[in-house]
């Protein structure tokens, strides 16, 4: 019986070898194009990145969505010296590309561009019928130097189109197109610190980003989330404000680090990472009445004073279970002593992050932290994690695990980190929280800040760089 055992044993792990060397094969399918992968300097970033490229699947294809971009510079001269200072870089996205592969053997078998109108691309979202591309603008920026002193101010034109989502159908023919306006919530800069996510229920398109609005009356401009629907059949869109408020809505945080959106059921929920008002962990159930103040629930209340940049986590996916709401960071091991700052945690001399999965229970709001990691005194570095659906009540979690690193003061404060190491890990959980596996290693996997990981045919598969993975489950 023994014998048959590790026969049994030897053929299990023969099986685990065999599928870690399949997904070891990388395939190099694609240019990188404006992709970044995901590094230990990003997982210790104060916020998120616009997503500038996008992995779906439709109709037995994966769909890659990039885009091209140029690098222009602005002239620095002081105004008063002539002394010419290193100009300031600048990106224009110019161009989607959208690449259709088969998805068993990877062929390339499409290629569509569509040229933006606007300079920032902000998102492409596919529904059953229509396919949608989000680009924005932000205000004309006034840039000088004066004696060594740098300024910087923005227009407000209240009648700029500020955003955009154009609808196209399947073959690429726009239809019509859905515009913010600037004055519509007073914004000089959409998407800024911030993410933009899109989630479609029935015909509306619901939009929850980021955007600095017009000065206040102390002169600043404030940075906050955003969000607005889309109703698709007149692709006429609605922006709701919080009262007699210009520029608030009901579901306001400021300021937002990072947004997300998903449907339970006819319920939407958002998400966000604030650092102010309030500094939490932050789900927000999204009324689509008049109502002034949405209903919240707290995640996580995030240590430190208001304000401060540094909240000490990063958030990288949010999924709603049939019994709870799985948010998923990677964070620091709090200490009364750190102080937070927008400069860095002052106190702390290396960013050990953990991986932790918060499940809040739809019933009572309660929210429980489920750790995955012990890295603190290991000198290892959790990155900013992803949760992939696999069924209703089945996830899987992924991460960089950066191994030997070393932490280095910036001149502001801050932390530089590099790793000598780095391996993928993977373990599938459940609503509960609870670990379905052990926690595995991937020793050649990269994840993109911007890919979110798909699930089909029984594996799990994402495009980071110029590669595609996949692990088969």
């Amino acid at each position: 019986m023994k014998k048959n055992f590790n026969v049994i044993l030897a053929l299990i792990l023969i099986s685990i070898s065999s599928n870690i060397e399949a997904t070891q094969n990388m395939a190099q399918i694609t240019k990188a194009y404006k992709d970044e992968l995901i590094t230990p300097q990003s997982s210790v970033a104060i916020h998120s990145t616009i997503p500038k490229r996008t992995l779906l699947f439709e109709n037995e294809d994966l769909i890659l969505v990039d885009v091209e971009s140029i690098c222009y510079h602005i002239p620095l001269v002081d105004a008063i010296t002539n002394q010419v200072y290193p100009p300031i870089q600048e990106y224009i996205d110019e161009t989607v590309v959208i690449q259709f592969f088969d998805h068993e053997n990877l062929n390339l078998l499409n290629t569509k561009y569509i040229d933006l109108e606007l300079p920032i691309f902000g998102g492409f979202f596919s529904t059953s019928d229509f396919y949608f591309v989000i680009s924005a603008r932000p205000q004309e920026q006034n840039i000088s130097i004066s004696n060594g002193l740098y300024s910087q101010s923005w227009q407000e034109n209240e009648y700029l189109e500020v955003i955009r989502i154009d609808k196209y159908n399947k073959n690429f023919k726009l239809l019509n197109s859905a515009s913010i306006i600037a004055d519509e919530a007073n914004i000089v800069e959409p998407f800024k610190s911030g993410n933009v996510a899109i989630a479609v229920l029935d015909n509306e398109l619901l939009i929850h980003t980021s955007r600095t609005v017009f000065k206040d009356t102390t002169g600043e401009n404030k940075q906050a989330q955003f969000t607005f629907a889309v109703d698709i059949n007149s692709m006429l869109a609605e922006v709701r404000l919080a009262g007699n408020s210009d520029w608030k809505q009901p579901n306001h945080v400021n300021q937002s680090l990072n947004q997300f959106v998903e449907f339970d059921g006819s319920q939407a929920i958002l998400l966000d990472h604030g650092n102010a008002s309030p500094r939490e962990i932050i789900l927000t159930k999204y009324d689509k009445g008049d109502a002034w103040t949405d209903e919240t629930i707290t995640v996580f209340q995030i240590p430190g004073q208001k304000n401060s940049a540094y909240t000490g986590l990063t958030i990288g996916g949010f999924e709603i279970a049939s019994s709870s709401y799985l948010t998923a960071i990677n964070s620091i091991d709090y200490d009364p002593r750190y102080q937070f700052t927008d400069l860095g945690i002052t106190g702390l001399d290396k960013e050990e992050r953990n991986i932790i999965l918060y499940i809040t229970k739809k019933d009572s709001y309660i929210t429980t932290p489920v750790n995955l990691t012990a890295y603190a005194n290991t000198n290892k570095l959790g990155s900013t994690p992803k949760l992939v659906p696999i069924t209703n009540n089945k996830f899987m979690l992924m991460w960089m695990e950066f191994d030997d690193c070393t932490y280095d003061k910036n001149i502001d404060g801050g932390i530089e980190i590099s790793a000598n190491k780095s391996s993928l890990k993977y373990v599938l959980v459940n609503d509960y929280g609870s670990q379905l596996t052990d926690i595995q290693t991937f020793p050649e996997g990269n994840l993109s800040q911007f890919v979110q990981p798909i699930y089909i045919d029984n594996k799990v598969v994402w495009i980071a760089g110029q590669h595609y993975y996949s692990i088969d489950l």
